[in-house]
């Protein structure tokens, strides 16, 4: 069988393709050897950069939510505070997963000790203090830019929950219709739709 892969490309396409089976078949028909298979590769030089599936499932959530974490900070800018950083955070999370949409598969599928909630808070946050949250992790990215509004009237009677609820669900619901249902906006206005959208009360 042909050896392409020993010049070091073989743990980026096993990563690379491996999200593309999850997001195509599940869980249940995840394999390493099928992988390899498809990838003309031999099982065992699979098994040289990832001794099993479930290092692989874990190494493919880690780069993915790492990704994620990027895209949401460089999204902000270094310029931004206050409300109009939060709108940047929202505007940033909707065009990640439109142009992404296999991730926001991924951290949907994913069982409960991983998925969209760990991407935001990072692997070693619990969700009983939002004070203990760690200030790399997204969620808290949001917690620091929303509580503030805490202050407004048209936020009074909210507790600081129910408004980061409010703010997370808009963007994850947009991001969600818009790459489930592609021809709501159309292709070209999507971007400026995004913007407008996230920036509109309703």
């Amino acid at each position: 069988m042909p050896d392409a892969y020993h010049h070091g490309n073989l743990r980026n396409d096993l990563i690379s393709e491996g999200l593309k089976t999850l997001c195509k078949d599940g869980f249940a028909a995840f394999s390493l050897r099928e992988l390899s298979k498809r990838l003309g590769v031999s099982h065992a030089a699979a098994y040289r950069h990832f001794a099993t599936k479930e290092e692989l499932l874990k190494t493919i959530y880690l780069e993915a939510s790492a990704q994620f974490k990027r895209a949401l900070a460089d999204s902000i800018g270094p310029d931004a505070t206050g409300y109009e950083a939060l709108m940047r955070l929202g505007i940033g999370y909707v065009r990640f997963f439109v142009g992404k949409p296999e991730l926001l598969t991924l951290f949907t599928m994913m069982p409960s000790e991983g998925g969209l909630f760990l991407a935001l808070f990072g692997p070693n946050a619990g969700c009983g203090n939002l004070d203990e949250l760690p200030g790399s992790s997204g969620f808290n990215l949001l917690r620091r830019f929303a509580l503030p509004l805490r202050e407004e009237e048209q936020y009074a009677g909210l507790s600081d929950r129910e408004i980061l609820l409010g703010f997370w669900g808009k963007v994850h619901g947009i991001a969600s219709i818009l790459i489930t249902q592609k021809n709501f906006i159309p292709e070209d206005q999507v971007d400026a739709t995004i913007d407008r959208v996230v920036r509109t009360a309703f």
